[in-house]
């Protein structure tokens, strides 16, 4: 029988067509976790080959066009990768919805996307705090260069006009590839603490993650330890400004960035003044795992058998964790994924109470486990680099935080650092969130429903101390 081609050709080309109009174009989504709802909108466009391109918004965030860096859709199947911020997205084409699991970091949650646009409503959102131009202090756009890995840097540098001898802080974010302003759920916490401070006679560098907005770098690849090299590049960048060279300069670091600040000051003697601490990590960081997995948990509704369960099995793997060293990650792979494995065949249910396939928790829990930074930040102990410090350290806790809990957190601070120099201080704040905003219960869904950012009260002791230094 003959065929005719040019028919063919137009039978191929309409499969191609079809076949790319069963992604192509805009798919709305709603991320749960920890109480939050994070409305995320994914753009796919086909290209030349049968290839894809992608881009992804955060309306909530205020976080538009975020490039997709991997598109791939073959059988029905959807994969996509975000390597800045460490975001992973696996999911299956089933009766013209995309179901599958998003991942960052230690995070997994099931997330079905889909063409309906009701799924996200975006809230406008009133941030009373954040600071407007024109701003009565110098502002420059600034980069700075990470030697050891040769990367650049970008940030933002604000100091106060007409003053010289006055004291300079670098920000360190908290974990999670984050911009200068730390911003979260339409929040600027670090946009509008350094306009606080610089208003009140304090410098303040803050500046983009590694591999985040403006900064060059991979945030996927990198530990906290990395992340301290960024912190070093910054304060070395103000120690060459020769406007500088007679000014103190501090850390000033919340959640991780509390750990990373003692950490720099601990590798690099006498190379900063001070530390301001906002919610460090005190604890070794596998407790501080259990406490925080417990708090929210609880704050979730989950019951008491389910949480001790979650518990047992983290402990464990956190252990196989504690066994390896850094560079074991392909040892540690085959550990976890046969402990895993054990695991659901003792609990079955398991995988389909987290929304996922029994083969799909495991390869989800090895895939986080083995990730270089929560290997690094697992086996992290932050007491072997608090002990050895002797500059000044205020530490601020939140009594409502639920992820570094302020009374195991606070308690092992003030036993560490209270006789190591008479200026340090241990303070835990009541009513305040991991965010330090005033806050009457400390769930994370309340961070975007509260209108203040960081509580004036928690700026004006940073403030004070800070000055009371030089």
């Amino acid at each position: 029988m003959k065929i005719c081609i040019r028919f063919l050709f137009a039978i191929i080309c309409l499969l191609s067509v079809q076949l790319h109009a069963q992604i192509d174009g805009t798919w709305y989504s709603n991320l749960s976790t920890q109480g939050i709802h994070i409305p995320l909108v994914f753009h796919f466009e086909a290209t030349e080959n049968n290839q894809w391109t992608g881009k992804l918004d955060s309306p909530e965030q205020k976080s538009f066009g975020i490039p997709i860096d991997k598109v791939s859709f073959k059988n029905d199947s959807l994969q996509l990768q975000i390597k800045a911020l460490g975001i992973s997205y696996e999911g299956k084409l089933i009766e013209g919805q995309i179901q599958g699991v998003f991942k960052q970091g230690a995070l997994a949650a099931k997330l079905d996307l889909d063409r309906t646009k009701k799924q996200v409503e975006e809230k406008k959102l009133n941030r009373p705090q954040e600071p407007q131009p024109p701003f009565p202090y110098h502002e420059e756009e600034v980069q700075f260069l990470n030697k050891k890995d040769s990367i650049w840097l970008a940030g933002t540098l604000t100091y106060p006009k007409n003053k010289t001898n006055f004291p300079i802080v670098v920000m360190i974010s908290g974990s999670g590839a984050q911009d200068r302003n730390s911003e979260i759920l339409g929040h600027k916490p670090f946009l509008v603490a350094a306009d606080y401070f610089t208003r009140n006679g304090i410098g303040v560098l803050r500046y983009d993650d590694r591999g985040t907005a403006a900064s060059e770098g991979d945030f996927s690849s990198a530990t906290s330890k990395d992340f301290m090299e960024d912190v070093y590049a910054a304060v070395e960048f103000l120690k060459n400004d020769e406007r500088f060279t007679s000014n103190t300069i501090g850390l000033y670091g919340h959640s991780e960035g509390g750990m990373i600040a003692p950490l720099l000051a601990d590798s690099y003697k006498n190379t900063v003044d001070f530390l301001v601490l906002l919610a460090p990590p005190t604890i070794p960081i596998s407790e501080l795992m259990l406490k925080q997995q417990e708090l929210v948990s609880l704050s979730s509704g989950i019951g008491s058998d389910e949480i001790a369960l979650n518990a047992q099995i983290n402990k464990a793997a956190y252990q196989i964790i504690n066994q390896h060293e850094i560079d074991q990650i392909e040892s540690l792979a085959e550990n976890l994924n046969t402990y895993f494995k054990s695991v659901t065949a003792e609990y079955p249910e398991i995988g389909g109470s987290m929304g996922l396939t029994n083969e799909q928790y495991i390869k989800t829990m090895v895939s986080a486990y083995t990730n270089p930074w929560m290997v690094y930040f697992l086996k992290y102990k932050p007491e072997n680099y608090l002990k050895n410090l002797e500059l000044p350290i205020l530490a601020i806790f939140a009594e409502k935080d639920m992820q570094v809990s302020a009374k195991e957190n606070a308690d092992k601070m003030k036993s560490i650092i209270l006789k190591k120099n008479k200026k340090n201080e241990v303070i835990t704040f009541s009513k305040k969130n991991h965010l330090f905003q005033t806050s009457e219960t400390g769930d994370v869904s309340e961070y975007a429903e509260i209108e203040e950012t960081i509580s004036e009260e928690v700026l004006q002791k940073v403030k004070n101390w800070v000055l009371s230094l030089n």
